[in-house]
């Protein structure tokens, strides 16, 4: 385990298996500590969620919940609050739905169901709009993905280089001066700082583009001849274990001086002449081309975090464009063919400018983590495109034949396609949102005896003595102090809410099986005191 005040990482995923064992034999007292410990570990970094994930940390915290009583049980549900917003598979959900049901050995509800419900519940949204799917860079050894040479890049157009990413605060460890919004570009030589860069695509003899960061700033570099060029700071303070949409225009002016635009989250955040145009030599191609690091590869200079999709387009997009595509989410990963490819709400407007103009048409490059094989990560840009004369679907198209040779990308070896599961996800795999229905009618049934809810309710107020409810601070939820029971209709409402907001296909189903009408029965058919 290696612990440090800006870098919280588990390495092994062995070493919190022992910890788990650990566990076992030591006091409450002991248990509380490590766990509290561990708990602050795993709200740092996804890399130790993932670690997590590899032993089916999950599973192994709901077999002990039903036995583990006190400050211990809010610990382990603390813990796999955390574990299941960042992922929670179909087993999982299936152990975890099997505790929210009655206890068939005593005919009660699980002594810990509630507060259950409430993991699940916060488990539908996930945490600052994570993507489903990243790349995972560990900003050391090989820690890249290198693009195939690019022959040109659209320099007598416009073109567009597009991410969402988010960065680890470890690779900020020191305080460095921001640069001027638009300066002159240094030397690498004479850099000694540490840089990450987001990209770079550049040729043999040092000339082309690129974006690092600088603390909590990130600088667009354009190097003209090797060592001279042009640099914007972008005017935006990025920060650390946070979700970014950031969008680049390179914008070619024929009569005037070209410009560049930044967008951050579909806004507009700064903008500047692009006073140094690239144009490398005839037969010079961008031979260096990396995501999450520099062409000289120095550790110095490696990315630390997340990236998910990428695209790199042929011409720079509207802000009307860019606005849409981060309505999108951080989780899309197509082609902007087809208005109903994704799950979000979208607008007409925002739909017309995704699906009704030649975006599409545009992607140059395109690569995303569900799109590999091993360490290649294949491109993904439209295939409707053909070769001159051939009539292959899986032909490489003409314009992108232009721009490479192969189009595929190499992901090195400390660089990981992450994949997570979402509480939707599991839902469709048992049978959609129609397995919560049952839920409802066990509204009256009492929870086993010495359950967590006698006196004191995980998560919230003391109950008060005179048979009246009191609701939480943090959520608003009414609990009923007759019988010391939080109000689960209230809590299983609040979840169908969460799910419906989420998931357009769960939407669908819920008036397809008339969902609403069924949880009505129910709660009529329940006593007063416990809706």
């Amino acid at each position: 385990m290696r612990l440090e005040e800006s870098n919280y990482v588990i390495e092994s995923s062995q070493a919190i298996l022992e910890m788990m064992a650990i566990l076992d034999v030591c006091s409450e007292k002991v248990n509380a500590e490590i766990l509290s410990i561990f708990i602050a570990i795993c709200r740092k970094c996804d890399r130790t969620l993932l670690r997590c994930r590899e032993v089916k940390l999950g599973e192994i915290i709901l077999e002990k919940i039903p036995r583990s009583t006190g400050i211990i049980a809010d610990l382990y549900l603390d813990l796999i609050t955390i574990l299941f917003q960042f992922s929670i598979n179909l087993n999982e959900f299936r152990q975890l739905y099997k505790q929210l049901c009655i206890n068939p050995m005593t005919g009660n509800l699980h002594r810990h169901s509630a507060s259950l419900l409430k993991v699940l519940t916060s488990a539908v949204i996930r945490e600052n709009g994570c993507p489903d799917a990243y790349f995972s860079f560990v900003g050391r050894g090989k820690s890249s993905i290198v693009l195939p040479p690019i022959r040109s890049l659209p320099n007598s157009s416009s073109w567009s280089f597009q991410c969402w990413f988010r960065y680890e605060s470890s690779i900020f460890q020191t305080e460095q001066p921001i640069p001027t919004s638009d300066a002159p570009a240094i030397p690498e030589s004479q850099e000694e700082l540490i840089k990450p860069y987001l990209y770079c695509f550049r040729t043999s003899s040092g000339i082309g583009y690129s974006a690092h960061f600088v603390s909590s700033c990130l600088v667009i570099t354009s190097l003209k001849t090797p060592g001279k060029g042009f640099q914007h700071a972008i005017k935006y303070e990025f920060k650390p274990q946070q979700w970014y949409h950031l969008s680049i225009n390179f914008i070619y002016n024929r009569w005037k001086t070209s410009e560049i635009e930044t967008f951050v989250n579909g806004q507009l955040v700064s903008s500047g002449d692009l006073a140094w145009e690239v144009t490398p030599q005839s037969n010079e191609k961008f031979d260096k081309c990396f995501i999450g690091s520099a062409d000289t590869g120095d550790e110095s200079r490696l990315f630390c975090g997340q990236i998910a999709s990428l695209y790199l387009f042929n011409k720079s997009l509207n802000p009307d464009q860019v606005s849409a595509i981060y309505n999108l989410g951080p989780s899309y990963r197509n082609q902007f063919q087809f208005s109903s490819e994704s799950d979000n709400i979208l607008t007409s407007k925002q739909k017309d400018h995704l699906y009704n103009t030649d975006l599409s048409e545009s992607i140059l490059l395109s690569y995303n983590p569900k799109s590999t094989d091993n360490n290649l990560c294949l491109e993904c840009s439209p295939r409707n495109r053909y070769v001159h004369g051939s009539s292959a679907p899986n032909s490489v198209p003409q314009e992108l034949m232009k721009i490479v040779d192969l189009p595929h990308a190499l992901m090195m070896s400390d660089v990981e396609a992450v994949f997570t599961d979402s509480v939707e996800h599991a839902l469709h795999s048992c049978g959609g949102i129609e397995v919560l229905f049952p839920l409802f009618s066990q509204l009256d049934v009492e929870f086993d005896r010495n359950d967590i809810f006698n006196n004191e309710v995980h998560g919230y107020d003391r109950l008060r003595g005179d048979g009246s409810s009191t609701v939480d601070p943090a959520t608003g939820e009414r609990i009923c102090a007759m019988n010391n029971k939080p109000n689960i209709a209230a809590m299983l409402l609040r979840l169908i809410e969460r799910i419906l907001k989420s998931s357009i296909n769960s939407q669908q189903q819920m008036l397809q099986s008339k969902g609403f009408l069924l949880i009505a029965k129910y709660i009529q058919n329940s006593a007063s005191k416990h809706v």
